[in-house]
């Protein structure tokens, strides 16, 4: 498992023997470019400045999350009176003689075995190949394969990291990877029928959005010598959502992406840490390629902006928030000098201070109160988090921004470091493709985060 606070990624950096032990330094700068073969162990992880908060209820946290609260002035990722639109069109959508969503969403109940699990009704109009291709991936696929790479990022020079590693595209040895890649299509077709499902059958309200399947390359850039700039990083995604600008007169174009999907044939239990590893690059190529202005989800109430990704791994979906800072933004687009962080001196912290900038290191204290006011919370609804995190949710907001800038800037404690200054992951999920009430929240929560983004 990826480390899930900050606290954590900064105490991985100091600890990790390929970046300069003097200094504690940690820059893209110091990334060189590959110039074959594709892997990003944990040193090129760490260089993002990604955690992940994985939330362990399933499906139901995003429910908490995706809108704002008024009590505790959190500003979730859609405008709540979008939200509830999603729910009406979607409630509308799946009722009715003549649903397709409803049809779609009873195929559901067929088990493997059934003559007719390959075959939906052709009632489900749009929907019956959205359904065919999950029938395809969940009987098809094996939930053993090996994961495939679509990163080309130096980690320096550790001999002992971990890699995932790409093999050629047209090598002609059918190893265990390349039939891995094989089994991938089975889940890409799955996703982008199903995203693009929920395009057609809500087209007035989302009108001009696609999800189109070009692997789109993103790119993580920075200065380099005489003006130009140095390509550090290569991610590749299986689709993405953009607008059709149609100019009379000449060809249509789409637009910037406005989200992005990834598929992968293998469970994520199975390879968490290489997933998360190469979506996590994936988001800071984004990032870094497409500020995105005027494109994302609701910013949060600190200013911390949103995007969308989209993920399934072989018949689970899950629905990843990458969330960040104009500090990390600047860094991840290499406008940001070196940060150099010291040897750990908490000795002569004062117990505010550090409960302070703990705090802000886990996220805005809006974000925390949701979660306080949400669950009681007795116990922690991020993995990997203890009774650090859960203390530190359940106690006072510090609000005082000039006591903990004494130590968030690395000055006096800088174990903690401001969320603003990197990318947290939120995961939600998974969504089972063979749950008809997985589906239809699915599909409700896409919807409410396409309307959001159009």
């Amino acid at each position: 498992m990826l480390e899930s606070t900050i606290k954590e990624w900064v105490s991985a950096v100091q600890k990790d023997p390929s970046i300069p032990e003097a200094a504690h330094s940690l820059a893209l700068s110091d990334c060189e470019k590959l110039e074959s073969g594709s892997n990003i162990g944990h040193t090129g992880y760490l260089r993002l400045r990604t955690v992940w908060y994985c939330y362990n209820t399933g499906p139901r946290m995003l429910a908490t999350l995706i809108t704002g609260n008024e009590r505790t002035e959190y500003q979730g990722y859609v405008h709540p009176a979008l939200h509830s639109e999603a729910e009406r069109l979607v409630k509308q959508a799946s009722s009715g003689m003549h649903s397709r969503l409803g049809y779609y969403l009873d195929e559901m109940h067929r088990s493997s075995g059934d003559a007719r699990y390959l075959y939906p009704e052709t009632e489900c109009g749009f929907f019956s190949a959205v359904r065919y291709w999950q029938a395809m991936t969940a009987t098809h696929v094996k939930t053993d394969r090996s994961v495939v790479s679509k990163i080309s990022i130096s980690p320096g020079s550790a001999s002992n990291n971990q890699t995932v590693v790409t093999p050629p595209r047209n090598d002609t040895h059918r190893n265990a990877q390349n039939s891995a890649s094989v089994d991938e299509t089975y889940v890409n077709t799955a996703l982008l029928l199903l995203l693009q499902g929920v395009c057609q059958e809500f087209k007035q309200p989302l009108r001009p959005l696609h999800w189109v399947p070009p692997r789109m390359a993103l790119h993580v850039k920075v200065p380099g010598s005489a003006g130009k700039k140095k390509e550090l990083l290569e991610a590749r995604v299986d689709g993405y959502l953009c607008g059709l600008v149609e100019v009379p007169g000449t060809k249509s174009r789409f637009t910037n992406p406005k989200a992005i999907c990834e598929a992968k044939a293998a469970v994520r239990k199975s390879h968490r840490t290489e997933i998360e590893r190469q979506e996590s690059a994936e988001m800071a190529a984004w990032i870094s390629s497409d500020r995105g202005a005027g494109e994302l989800l609701q910013t949060s109430a600190s200013g911390r902006r949103r995007r969308l990704m989209v993920s399934q791994d072989r018949d689970e979906i899950y629905i990843i928030i990458g969330e960040y800072g104009e500090e990390y933004e600047r860094y991840i687009q290499g406008l940001e000098p070196k940060h150099v962080i010291p040897p750990i001196n908490t000795q002569n912290a004062d117990p505010a201070d550090r409960s302070a900038a703990f705090q802000d290191s886990l996220g805005s204290p809006t974000f925390l109160l949701r979660l306080k006011g949400q669950h009681g919370l007795k116990k922690n609804v991020i993995e990997g988090w203890g009774a650090e995190e859960l203390g530190a949710v359940n106690s006072e907001p510090q609000t005082d921004v000039r006591r903990s800038d004494r130590i968030v800037g690395g000055k006096s404690d800088p174990e903690y470091f401001s969320a603003d200054r990197c990318l947290i992951m939120h995961r939600f999920g998974p969504w089972e493709t063979s749950d008809p009430e997985h589906m239809k929240d699915l599909v409700t929560q896409l919807l409410a985060l396409m309307l959001q983004l159009n």
